[in-house]
């Protein structure tokens, strides 16, 4: 018989440690944070390199500087931050593999009138709204378009805010497909849309309401057909969405109202695409439900609890009281109490929103 191969321990493939030694939030106007931080990895693997990105953007000038103590070394890097609220990544990276990154966030003290340092502008909104409701038999459903048409209208009032409201963007592009016009080729030709027109200083966006499936813990959006809802290979993989998102050199979103609407998570990982930290911005994901859950919707409501939460958030209720303006991170708290407290807990976003906290919305009713 042949002798198994030898497989090596597992200490050797061990990544590197950081240990944040400073705030995982800081509030500060000054050009320069400093980050105080402790590295641990394995003796046969020595620290390699440690990375700041800031905002996305990897800093190559950090001064870092080593500090005594106790029960070692701690390091503290000398961060350049711009004028606005930001994130720093610290990674550590050895022989085997890179650390989990540690986020840092700055918060920029507001000037006089409530109005932020700076604020990250964009040319262009494009989006793209899809959604189904007339999905053949029993599968047929009765809100996604009402959530799409809600959802759209509520992001040209974003684009188009009245004059005594901030503007995030110059203008808006849409391109909608609803019910016979969301056939599984027209969906490919909006995301090829997006893929072509987005650019540096533009922000795109896509929203999804219909029926979608979660199989070998993969997801998938079911386009429109006339006959029946098909099987795998007529419906449309997570991977094309997720590629096409982080394709994007601008601002990338993501709203997911179907039903196991978390399985794009998992989709999202397999792909190895969203939010890594080698990349110049994560992508934000606002899923509807877990992989294993409903997207619920009543007439009562007037939309599905997710878009129903998710309008509401737009309309002030994820607003952040410092600067009237909408945040990821506001939107994510909002959105997940909202729908949990309308359906009993019987529904739980998943919601990714690592990368740059810039802000997506000013608040307009």
């Amino acid at each position: 018989a042949v002798a198994p191969a030898a497989t090596a321990p597992l200490a050797l493939a061990l990544p590197p440690v950081v240990e944040l030694q400073s705030a995982r939030g800081i509030e500060s106007g000054d050009a320069q944070v400093p980050v105080r931080y402790v590295v641990r990895s394995p003796a046969d693997a020595p620290l390699k390199d440690v990375k700041f990105r800031v905002n996305g953007k990897l800093e190559r000038s950090i001064k870092t500087r080593s500090l005594r103590a106790v029960d070692g070394t701690i390091y503290e890097a000398i961060v350049p931050v711009p004028p606005k609220d930001s994130e720093i990544l610290l990674i550590a990276e050895n022989k085997h593999a890179k650390s989990d990154p540690i986020s840092i966030t700055v918060r920029r003290p507001l000037r006089v009138g409530g109005k932020p340092l700076y604020l990250e502008r964009y040319e262009t909104l494009y989006v793209l709204v899809i959604a189904i409701n007339k999905y053949p038999g029993d599968n047929a459903l009765k809100l996604p378009v009402k959530d799409a048409s809600d959802f759209r209208q509520q992001m040209v009032r974003i684009a188009n805010p009245p004059a005594d409201k901030q503007r995030l963007y110059e203008r808006a592009e849409m391109r909608v497909l609803i019910d016979e016009e969301a056939t599984l080729d027209k969906v490919r030709d909006g995301l090829k849309w997006l893929r072509d027109k987005v650019g540096e200083k533009d922000a795109g966006v896509v929203f999804l309401a219909g029926h979608g499936t979660s199989q070998e813990r993969s997801y998938f959006f079911v386009p429109y057909r006339s006959t029946d809802i098909g099987k795998r290979d007529d419906w449309l993989p997570g991977s094309e969405i997720v590629q096409t998102l982080q394709s994007l050199p601008g601002r990338a979103m993501f709203f997911l109202d179907t039903c196991h609407a978390g399985a794009f998570a998992n989709q999202a990982n397999v792909a190895g695409t969203v939010n890594q930290v080698d990349e110049e911005r994560g992508v934000i994901i606002f899923a509807s439900a877990t992989a294993r859950e409903l997207a619920q919707e009543t007439d009562e409501w007037g939309n599905g609890a997710f878009t129903k939460a998710l309008i509401e958030g737009f309309r002030g209720g994820a607003e952040d009281p410092r600067d009237k303006l909408v945040y990821p991170t506001t939107l994510k708290r909002y959105v997940t109490r909202r729908v949990r407290e309308l359906t009993d807990n019987q529904q739980r976003p998943y919601v990714s929103d690592q990368g740059v906290d810039d802000p997506i919305a000013a608040v307009v009713q």
